[in-house]
């Protein structure tokens, strides 16, 4: 079989893109570097439709790896006990809040004022 039959059974309607990127490689003697901008945008997909099923399953794996980790941040990370420790700074910071007010409200400016910053900075914590 000659190679323009063996690159079009490989290639299918791509035949032409692909003679011309085989025929550059070989012609080179030394490393010749080349983009395959599908290949680079939609690998896993690509690999697929070629049929290069070990390199689709190897990216689909390695795609699915680096965005498991984005996820789980988009959802808090994934760790209950963050989740309840933001819960229980928020009631302390409400707790705090009342406290104020009630030192305010008993003439108590110092220990309002106290109390107002605790709330301040637990409210940052939770943040």
């Amino acid at each position: 079989m000659s190679e323009d039959v063996l690159i079009r059974e490989f290639a299918g309607p791509n035949a032409p893109y692909y003679a011309r990127t085989f025929g550059v490689i070989q012609s080179s003697a030394r490393l010749t570097w080349m983009l395959n901008v599908g290949a680079m945008l939609f690998g896993a997909l690509w690999a697929g439709a070629r049929g290069l099923w070990f390199l689709f399953f190897l990216m689909v794996f390695i795609d699915l790896s680096a965005l498991t980790p984005v996820v789980l941040a988009l959802h808090g990370g994934g760790n209950p006990d963050l989740s309840a420790r933001v819960q229980q700074l928020e009631e302390n910071v409400a707790k705090r809040r009342s406290e104020a007010e009630t030192a305010l409200a008993d003439g108590n400016a110092s220990k309002a004022a106290t109390s107002t910053k605790l709330a301040d900075n637990l409210q940052k914590a939770a943040d």
